[in-house]
């Protein structure tokens, strides 16, 4: 089996970083042919793809030797990781679940949410509870629409440590 690093070798900018980590893993398994298919998506710099209306030719599956489910996977991994990278650096961290069909379940920490759902707006600033760029917004909805069905994404909400619980209820009682 082919190693992701395939891509390294020939886009320095790709590789084990935390950008590619999205990537790398919807990517994981893959063969060679998938792999060098988003090496050549991922050179074109011409904003995102269509993974939405475009289908798979016979002519794109023949050329880079991939079926029509590993074409669709390479697109998206490609939609994905682009949109990934407009995310502003104030935006919570982003992950991607290992395993299809997580179950989507939602904690004071991390919120899961299902390849394909649409967000309300501002969904994500309620969830957090601190304001989220819009733009930041529209970008996360756009990638769990671009998710292959059955990937789960992972955004990491509050975390509260006993310091700051206990901080919190010792501002209260001084109120």
């Amino acid at each position: 089996m082919a190693d992701i690093r395939i891509i390294d070798d020939k886009n320095p900018t790709c590789g084990s970083t935390p950008e590619m980590r999205l990537l790398n893993t919807l990517l994981e398994g893959q063969g060679p042919e998938v792999l060098e298919f988003v090496d050549e998506l991922l050179e074109h710099k011409n904003g995102l793809l269509d993974y939405r209306v475009q289908q798979a030719s016979f002519t794109d599956m023949a050329l880079w030797g991939v079926d029509a489910e590993q074409w669709s996977l390479a697109k998206r991994a490609v939609a994905v990781q682009r949109l990934h990278e407009r995310l502003t650096a104030a935006f919570p961290y982003v992950t991607l679940s290992h395993q299809k069909g997580l179950q989507a379940t939602t904690s004071g920490q991390w919120f899961c949410i299902e390849a394909g759902e649409q967000l309300r707006p501002m969904v994500i600033t309620t969830w957090l509870g601190r304001d989220v760029d819009l733009i930041d917004e529209m970008t996360f909805s756009q990638m769990v629409l671009a998710l292959p069905k059955g990937r789960t994404l992972i955004l990491q909400g509050r975390r509260t440590t006993p310091n700051m619980i206990a901080s919190a209820a010792g501002r209260r009682v001084e109120q």
